[in-house]
């Protein structure tokens, strides 16, 4: 097979989420591998199965895509998302497209071959850790989802290590934390509640692991001294800041490359076997206690103050790290280094060698975990060496755990950097998309469309709408697919005409060729929806990886824009062809126009809404002081990925409700997307909008006081006054205000990280 040609491989990959840490190395795996093979990607980021949330649903939509001709054979990522979602109903769900070849990742799947980590080794030899290097005997566990697989064989792991040390469980000592951020420190809370002493934590992944730390520093906790914690994954552990967390490394990256050379091997009509363990490796770092003021113990070996390392010494320090192949010729170029500069007079040499290193390492990998676990190698070995004096001893560990702080600190900023690019380029992309819709017609929603997805660097893109909306109550229950045609459509930045374009078969996504290049491409798809409507879908080329780490975010503010649009549209049709039945029309225009012009998630007017009554009030009270009032929702990233999009809509739905109750009736509240508020206050003064900052400040203050939520709720606020009988542009208003508001988020974010500081010091 030729696979850089015109017939490479096709693959479609259902996977939950395209954004996130944890799918992160998958993506990366499978990109690598495709354009390593030339292969021909199709992304379908589907969601939770058969969940109550209309969100949800709009992506599950994409499974009813999953069966279209431009793929040869699908990769189920089942386990992204099967974390927090029932078994039988995910299983039937992929049931429909078990006569397309796949491969799942995670669970399986009684007629495909199956990838899953060791849940086994790894995990055992942690607890094992625990138990044998530091005497821990009451141990707690937190479990994942009752449900998931992997929950289910990494609590019996823990089960098999208690019985075979003699360790009894304590029930009172067993929590569920469903596998999230939210439900782990339900979980943590609970657990500390019941006052049952224990000695260590063992959770079933990194995301309650970390949870349940920050709990435990909330309650005046230290981590390893009052208890160990350690995890399983190794994906967040160094997404955060505090001691180190020991876990068992999931190589995430290969399962998705294995994936790819299974389902290839399975198109080719060869045998594959039913299932593939990927091994797991034990990761070693403080929060077990391993970096404690304890000396590991003595019969490890160890490394002398020389110029150079031993070659068998670097050897062994490269399996104990367990470096990949691919990377030992580079660590022994760095373990030369380091070793040469940490037995230097002076510390400051060993302290660049790291940063060096450390900024090499993220070049290379995009990752430090490896670098961590070779320094943490070296601090054990270092202790071995009996011909050094105990003052020698002290010094050079006080350089290598300085060297983990330095590790740690370089990632933060690297991840810092690439969040800062990110938000750069989703601001400017939703800014010009927003800035410049004044009005809801199709022709100019779509011209917007084709200059954002220019701003983004995609080469082609099509968006392609049913023949009718397609309605759904549920994944299982949803109308079947029929007939599409395309409404926009860029191919090599060059936008097409369409005029009079013919409908094809929805599922194939458009009326020829998807995939058009002769080598590596992938593409993605995500829906165009809105509550409970399917409008369409759109199919974005991203070969090219998009220069933001939120690109779901991004296509949600085009799509959301176009339902606006595609609404308005249906309600400007429903009056051409009610006018005679004036009765219909008027029920027809109510129910079209309250759609068009609220937010479905809020109540609150929409932007279509917004500067049509804004618009309406300004002429209603000309000559009187109004003022623009520009708030932002702070850290609902933050809610999202800790706590989840559900928690993430209560927290934009109770911020809604405090700006509403904040305002009169005479003022227009709406919100303009993802985070985002906008109010015309109508005979307001700028001092009149200074107090009603304040009130709204003490308002979520009151809120966050009874809420009993694990986040605080919280927004910063804006203001620009609109000057009497003045000549400028609501838009013009609404940017100032914007820059105001930005002002103000520095000034509250400086004045908690001032206050933060003075906690810490106290």
């Amino acid at each position: 097979m030729d696979n850089h040609g015109e017939d490479s491989p096709r693959i479609g990959i259902l996977i939950n989420e395209i954004d996130g840490f944890f799918n992160r190395p998958l993506i990366d795996g499978f990109r690598a591998k495709a354009q390593q093979l030339g292969l021909k990607l199709l992304f379908f980021p589907v969601r939770i199965i058969d969940v109550e949330s209309a969100f949800e649903r709009q992506y599950n939509q994409l499974l009813n895509f999953a069966d279209t001709p431009h793929i040869d054979g699908l990769i189920s990522v089942t386990s992204s998302f099967m974390s927090a979602g029932d078994h039988d109903a995910t299983v039937a769900a992929l049931a429909r497209l078990a006569h397309v070849p796949m491969v799942s990742l995670g669970l399986t799947l009684p007629w495909a071959p199956t990838i899953a980590p060791d849940n086994t080794t790894g995990f055992r030899a942690l607890i094992e850790h625990l138990i044998q290097d530091h005497g821990c005997k009451r141990i707690a566990f937190m479990k994942g989802r009752e449900s998931n697989p992997d929950a289910i064989a990494r609590y019996e792991v823990f089960l098999a290590c208690m019985e075979a040390a003699g360790l009894p469980i304590d029930e009172r000592l067993i929590v569920c934390g469903e596998f999230d951020h939210y439900h782990g420190r339900l979980a943590m809370e609970a657990l500390l509640e019941r006052q049952s002493p224990f000695d260590a934590l063992v959770a079933a992944n990194d995301e309650m692991a970390l949870a349940a730390m920050s709990v435990a520093a909330e309650r005046g906790l230290h981590i390893p001294e009052d208890f160990a914690v350690v995890g399983f994954d190794d994906v967040l552990s160094l997404h955060r800041t505090g001691p180190p967390l020991s876990t068992v490394r999931q190589p995430l990256r290969e399962q998705a490359e294995l994936a790819l050379d299974v389902l290839l091997a399975k198109l080719r009509g060869e045998a594959v076997s039913d299932s593939y363990i990927v091994p797991t490796r034990l990761v070693l770092r403080q929060t077990c206690g391993c970096r404690s003021d304890r000396l590991p113990p003595p019969a490890m070996l160890g490394v002398s103050a020389s110029t150079n390392a031993d070659d068998s010494v670097v050897e062994q320090m490269l399996n104990a790290a367990v470096v990949q192949n691919e990377y030992r010729d580079d660590y022994r170029q760095h373990i030369a280094r380091l070793h040469r500069s940490l037995f230097d007079e002076d510390t400051k040499p060993f302290d660049a060698c790291v940063s060096d290193v450390a900024e090499a390492c993220l070049a290379q990998q995009g990752d430090l975990s490896t670098l961590q676990a070779l320094l943490f190698v070296m601090y054990r070995r270092l202790f071995a060496d009996s011909a050094m004096t105990r003052q020698e001893l002290q010094r050079y560990g006080e350089r290598l755990q300085n060297g983990q702080i330095l590790i740690s600190n370089a990632y933060a900023l690297d991840q810092l950097r690439i969040a800062f690019a990110s938000k750069f380029n989703d601001t400017q992309f939703t800014g010009q998309l927003r800035a410049r819709v004044s009005s809801f017609e199709i022709d100019q929603t779509l011209d917007l469309i084709e200059n954002a997805i220019a701003r983004l660097g995609q080469r082609s893109c099509y968006i392609g709408l049913y023949d009718a909306p397609v309605s759904f109550d549920g994944i299982r229950h949803s109308e079947t697919l029929v007939r599409a045609h395309l409404i926009f459509s860029v191919v090599d930045g060059v936008r097409q005409k369409l005029d009079g374009a013919a409908s094809f078969p929805a599922t194939h996504l458009v009326p020829d060729a998807l995939f058009r290049a002769s080598g590596f491409e992938v593409m993605c798809l995500f829906p165009v929806a809105q509550l409970n409507h399917h409008f369409g879908y759109l199919a974005l080329d991203v070969t090219s990886e998009p220069p933001t780490s939120r690109l779901e975010v991004v296509i949600e503010e085009i799509t959301s824009t176009l339902c606006g649009a595609l609404v308005a549209a249906e309600l400007a049709r429903a009056r051409d062809m009610l006018r005679n039945d004036l009765a219909d029309v008027a029920q027809k225009n109510r129910r079209l126009a309250d759609l068009a012009e609220r937010d479905e998630l809020t109540g609150l007017y929409n932007r279509r809404g917004f500067f049509t009554r804004a618009e309406a009030a300004m002429v209603a009270n000309a000559g009187r002081p109004l003022v623009v009032i520009f708030a932002d929702l702070d850290r609902l990233k933050y809610i999202n990925d800790s706590f989840g999009h559900k928690e993430g809509d209560f927290a934009i739905r109770m911020a809604a409700q405090i700006l509403a109750h904040a305002f009169r009736s005479g003022d227009v509240v709406s919100r303009m997307g993802g985070d985002e508020f906008v109010i015309l206050g109508v005979e307001c003064s700028p001092a009149a909008a200074e107090r009603i900052r304040a009130r709204i400040y003490r308002m979520f203050d009151n809120f966050n006081a009874r809420s009993g939520k694990g986040y605080p709720l919280g927004c910063s606020i804006g203001y620009c006054e609109l000057p009497a009988h003045s000549a400028i542009s609501l838009e013009t208003v609404i940017s100032q205000a914007d820059s105001f508001l930005y002002e103000e988020k520095s000034r509250r974010k400086a004045a908690r990280d001032a206050a933060g500081g003075e906690q810490r010091v106290r």
